[in-house]
């Protein structure tokens, strides 16, 4: 017996808003993924935020938004992954976002040796 597997209907269309790329963010800081989502041929039944195939939460109404919270320091690749009702499932672009230990002060102290005269 051979089983063909075959996409019923077309396959959701789904894009990850936000964070945008870049975003920078620090340990403690809710994180707010955001996505839209839509299906030609039928309805979405959830959209799943990812950092590579770990699922971070999902949400199976729109607007789709999940609040990320528990990040540690670290570089991340999120997506969005769609499924419809006809269980098709397509992701987003992956948009790269890092978390940070602490924040920086934005001030430079110097030493004594700049201070010094020549």
């Amino acid at each position: 017996n051979v089983t063909i597997g075959v996409p019923i209907g077309l396959p959701p269309v789904v894009s990850l808003t936000a964070p945008a790329a870049g975003s920078v963010f620090i340990v403690g800081d809710a994180i707010s993924l955001a996505a839209t989502a839509s299906d030609a041929d039928g309805s979405i039944t959830k959209v799943g935020f990812y950092h590579g195939n770990t699922l971070l939460g999902e949400d199976s109404a729109a607007p789709y938004e999940f609040a990320w919270n528990d990040a540690v320091a670290g570089t991340y690749s999120v997506t969005a992954r769609a499924t419809d009702n006809d269980a098709n499932v397509i992701s987003s672009a992956a948009v790269t976002v890092f978390v940070y230990a602490t924040a920086g002060s934005g001030t430079l102290t110097r030493g004594p040796y700049l201070n010094q005269a020549n």
